[in-house]
């Protein structure tokens, strides 16, 4: 990560590793070519991760166990079939750039909450059990960039409440999509089945912390979409339920 910082690759790559950590230790193998002329320096580097632990950017859960292989040049960075355990199961992950400067992430795995909880203790996991494949996209380019995750969320138990509450049998596609509008603004999308759609616009405030300014919340197969500040719940669901916001009761 060093290096990176500190090479012309970090610019291809649009400082996307910049606020990137890892902890463990592996192999290095690096090869330079450094010409008496006034030709540029050439690098061929490969690091072997050997059960490291890496957070490459806050959106992408933590990668732990890591092992595999990361070969990079003075421009490029490139990984094929790197080991991890990710939200709790395991995970493969491949990195690659392209000649336009984006960099491009795959990764896929299977979620087990039981080991999940054991790392990330969050009161919403308490609700959930068992686990699911799930596949996932990371794309960075000019220093943009676009996350998509996807789930059919079979294997998952939720004990939450309704519409979010599922056996593990059931088949619920889920998607979230998170994406750069500009370089102080981004926008999230989830869609949960046919019964729960969200999208929220967040926006840098005077601290340059992202808070939400806009967004909405629709049940059911109505698309309401106000063009306005604030976060807008609305549609229709086949059964009752009771909520309090701000003191207001939404029964």
């Amino acid at each position: 990560l060093n290096f990176i910082k500190h090479s012309p690759v970090r610019g291809y790559i649009n400082g996307f590793t910049d606020n990137s950590t890892a902890r463990g230790e592996g192999k290095l193998n690096l090869q330079l070519d450094i010409p008496l002329s006034d030709k540029p320096t050439t690098v061929i580097g490969n690091y072997h991760f050997s059960d490291n632990e890496i957070s490459l950017d806050e959106y992408i859960p933590v990668a732990r166990k890591v092992t595999g292989d990361l070969v990079f040049t003075e421009s490029s960075l490139s990984a094929k079939n790197i080991g991890a355990q990710m939200l709790g199961g395991p995970a493969s992950l491949a990195i690659q750039t392209d000649t336009g400067g984006a960099l491009k992430i795959k990764l896929q795995g299977k979620a087990n909450m039981g080991e999940w909880r054991k790392v990330n203790p969050t009161h919403l996991l308490q609700s959930l059990n068992g686990g699911a494949e799930w596949a996932a996209t990371v794309s960075v380019q000019d220093k943009q960039f676009a996350v998509a995750v996807t789930s059919n969320l079979q294997g998952l138990d939720s004990d939450l409440p309704a519409p979010l509450s599922k056996r593990a049998n059931e088949v619920i596609p889920l998607k979230f999509e998170l994406r750069s509008a500009s370089a102080s603004q981004d926008v999230m999308w989830l869609q949960y089945g046919d019964l729960v759609s969200a999208r929220m616009v967040r926006t840098d405030d005077n601290k340059n912390v992202r808070t939400i300014k806009r967004g909405y919340v629709n049940f059911g197969p109505v698309r309401r979409v106000p063009d306005r500040d604030g976060i807008w719940i609305a549609g229709t669901l086949p059964f009752g339920f009771s909520a309090r916001y701000s003191g207001v009761d939404c029964s």
